[in-house]
């Protein structure tokens, strides 16, 4: 089954949701928090697969999407 994150960042607000694995179907509401300095933040999208590790956090990022609402 396919998981997923969904980040929106709105002014000076991170909105971040999560849809488990596990079947289902809608994004739910995990984190909202506030940006100190929007104007200088920097976001990074990790995975770390190592082969001897099976716990059931590891992930795979498939595909990258980013939407600008205000370009």
């Amino acid at each position: 089954m396919r998981g997923g994150i969904r980040i929106k960042i709105l002014y000076d607000y991170i909105y971040i949701s999560k849809k488990d694995a596990n079947g289902e179907i809608s994004y739910q509401k995990c984190v909202t928090n506030q940006i100190r300095d929007p104007y200088f933040n920097n976001m990074a999208i990790v995975a770390n697969n190592q082969e001897h590790d099976d716990r059931i956090s590891n992930i795979d990022i498939d595909a990258i999407y980013f939407k600008n609402l205000d370009p």
